[in-house]
C-alpha cells in the first residue's frame, strides 16, 4: 500500500499561501513559516533562518499537511489515527480533531478557505473549515491518495491507481494515466 511509503517520509507544509493572504494579520501570522512532521511531532520552522520556532506538538502518524489560505490553520493528516488535527498557527496548539472513518493520506484547502478536502481511503471527505465538521463525502469508487482543489474552488482532483479523478458539478470523471502518484495544478 502506498500509504506506508508516505508514513515514514518527512512531510513539509510550507506556507506558500501567505504571500496571497488577504489580511495583514494573516500575513504576519504565517510570514516565513513552514511546518514539518516526523514520526512523533509537528514542528514549526522559519523559512528565513531555517531554525525551529516554538514548542513541537506531539502528533504521531502524520502523512500529509496543508496550511489554510489565510495562514491561520494547519491541517495535519494522521493516517494511522484516521483523523485530521487542526492546529492554530498563531499559538501552535491543536484546537480540534476531526475524526474520519477511513485512512486519510492527504489534505488540500479550497482557495476560498471555506472547505478542506481530505483523500480518505476510497473517498474524498469535505470538511467545513469554519466549524471543523465533515460536510460531505465524495466517492470516486477507488482508493485516492492525493487531492488538490482548483483556483476557483469549484473542482476537486484526486489521484488514484486508475488515474486522476475530477469532481465538478456533482459528478466524477477520470483523466490521465493509471497510478498517478502526485498532482500539481498550474496557477493560471
Amino acid at each position: 500500500m502506498r500509504v506506508a511509503r508516505f508514513a515514514a517520509a518527512l512531510v513539509v507544509a510550507l506556507v506558500a499561501a501567505c504571500g496571497l493572504a488577504s489580511t495583514a494579520a494573516a500575513a504576519t501570522t504565517c510570514a516565513g513559516s513552514g511546518y514539518y512532521a516526523t514520526a512523533s511531532v509537528i514542528q514549526r520552522f522559519s523559512t528565513t533562518t531555517n531554525a525551529t520556532t516554538g514548542d513541537p506538538l506531539v502528533a504521531a502518524g502524520v502523512v500529509g499537511a496543508a496550511v489554510s489560505p489565510d495562514g491561520s490553520l494547519l491541517y495535519a493528516v494522521d493516517g494511522g489515527g484516521k483523523k485530521v488535527l487542526v492546529i492554530d498557527t498563531a499559538t501552535g496548539t491543536q484546537t480540534v480533531t476531526v475524526t474520519l472513518g477511513n485512512t486519510p493520506t492527504d489534505v488540500a484547502f479550497a482557495p476560498d478557505g471555506k472547505t478542506a478536502y481530505v483523500a480518505n481511503g476510497t473517498a474524498v471527505t469535505a470538511i467545513d473549515v469554519a466549524t471543523a465538521t465533515v460536510t460531505s463525502t465524495l466517492t470516486p469508487g477507488i482508493a485516492v491518495e492525493r487531492v488538490l482543489v482548483s483556483k476557483d474552488s469549484a473542482t476537486v482532483y484526486a489521484s488514484a491507481a486508475d488515474g486522476v479523478h475530477v469532481y465538478k458539478a456533482g459528478a466524477w470523471s477520470t483523466v490521465g494515466p493509471a497510478n498517478a502518484d502526485a498532482l500539481a495544478l498550474s496557477p493560471d
